[in-house]
């Protein structure tokens, strides 16, 4: 999924500027290094020095960008599903509490 969704913010680099908050600035240079981050933690997975310290930046990052998911929904930006509007946050949300908590069992609680 990192690999997918990390190439992801190079390939729809556009679409993902608009799921972010109005506020924020230097949009774009956000996503490049998102993406290259989402990217790096797959090789941090991989690696076992690194791999408690990924899980824990990930689980931070899931819970950061779960924002940017549920204004993408809500501005229907086509991406992933997100053109459907509000409807999408009842799977996204779920999804993404989902995907902290795999990650905390698989990376922390089983490598203890």
């Amino acid at each position: 999924m990192l690999i997918v969704t990390g190439i992801t913010h190079f390939t729809g680099t556009d679409l993902m500027v608009e799921m972010m908050p109005d506020f924020l600035p230097y949009k774009k240079d956000i996503v490049y290094l998102t993406g290259i981050l989402e990217l790096l933690a797959v090789v941090g997975l991989l690696i076992n020095k690194t791999s408690k310290l990924t899980v824990v930046m990930l689980i931070i990052y899931f819970i950061a960008v779960l924002p940017a998911n549920i204004i993408g929904s809500l501005k229907q930006v086509n991406l992933g599903g997100m053109e459907s509007g509000a409807v999408y946050l009842w799977f996204r949300v779920p999804l993404q509490i989902f995907f902290i908590f795999w990650t905390y069992y698989f990376g922390i609680r089983l490598n203890k």
